[in-house]
């Protein structure tokens, strides 16, 4: 009856792996003594020993003074509420903390990141919720144009995280033109209608493949100073942003190279 999930989803509430599975045994057998668990649990006696004044600590079983002693489980009703009443107070507790750390430590670092002032820089990315939020913050920096290429592979998950900062872009007036290889128009039709109804947004995909051999290629170019780009096999990470001029006009006139010359280049307003 005692199935891996069920473990799992115990241990996820808090629990180590021996202590879910004497808890859900001893639920099972009701009242037991610690060597009747042991042999239930297939866990060695002296680790049902070391259990057993841990779940009475937290509320999942209760000692029953007789000879041998004997143990009873609360239900696994009752224990889950009181495993996630431990969780929530736990994180209410994290809470407060991080909350101290965060005063004692002002996030100012991102700030220094993306400034054309002083020297290039090359920074890695390396985790896909701070792409994320990378690619929010330049698209809402944006004064004058984004330049994107993005695959298909990657291309609703893009347009899903930015579409409301791309439009927050398009009513300062930023230009916003958009690559991605040949896609079903129809699994992005509610998408689609935003870049037809503004004529600052342009999207043009490839009928094959983005041509590049070493990997797909993502990339974007805000104002023509700062850029992202990732050349990995089948993820958005890691990924390289610059502010390097010499970088940004190779990868502009990459850019412009695929947007003015790919003879299989069409356009979404025309397709």
């Amino acid at each position: 009856m005692i199935r891996d999930e069920h473990i799992q989803t115990l241990m996820d509430l808090g629990l180590t792996f021996l202590e879910a599975k004497t808890y859900l045994n001893t639920v099972l057998l009701r009242k037991a003594d610690a060597a009747t668990i042991a042999k239930a649990s297939n866990v060695a006696r002296q680790n049902v020993y070391r259990i057993m004044p841990v779940l009475e600590n937290l509320g999942l079983a209760k000692k029953i003074l007789s000879k041998p002693t004997m143990y009873q489980a609360t239900t696994i009703k009752e224990g889950i509420l009181i495993l996630f009443q431990k969780r929530k107070t736990e994180y209410s507790k994290l809470q407060t903390k991080t909350s101290s750390l965060l005063n004692d430590f002002p996030d100012n670092n991102e700030s220094k990141i993306g400034s054309p002032e002083g020297d290039s820089e090359f920074v890695i990315t390396s985790e896909i919720s701070l792409l994320k939020k990378m690619l929010s913050r330049l698209t809402l920096k944006s004064q004058r144009t984004i330049e994107s290429i993005v695959p298909s592979l990657f291309f609703g998950e893009y347009l899903s995280d930015q579409t409301p900062d791309l439009k927050k872009a398009i009513k300062k007036g930023v230009k916003v033109r958009l690559i991605t290889e040949k896609i079903d128009l129809a699994s992005i039709s509610k998408t689609s209608r935003f870049f037809e109804e503004n004529p600052l947004v342009e999207l043009k995909y490839l009928s094959n493949t983005i041509p590049l051999n070493v990997g797909i290629l993502s990339m974007h170019i805000f104002d023509s100073e700062e850029m992202t780009l990732c050349i990995s096999p089948r993820k958005r990470v890691p990924c390289l942003w610059s502010n390097n001029p010499q970088l940004l006009e190779i990868c502009m006139m990459f850019f412009e190279d695929l947007w003015n010359n790919d003879v299989e280049l069409r356009s979404l307003s025309h397709s």
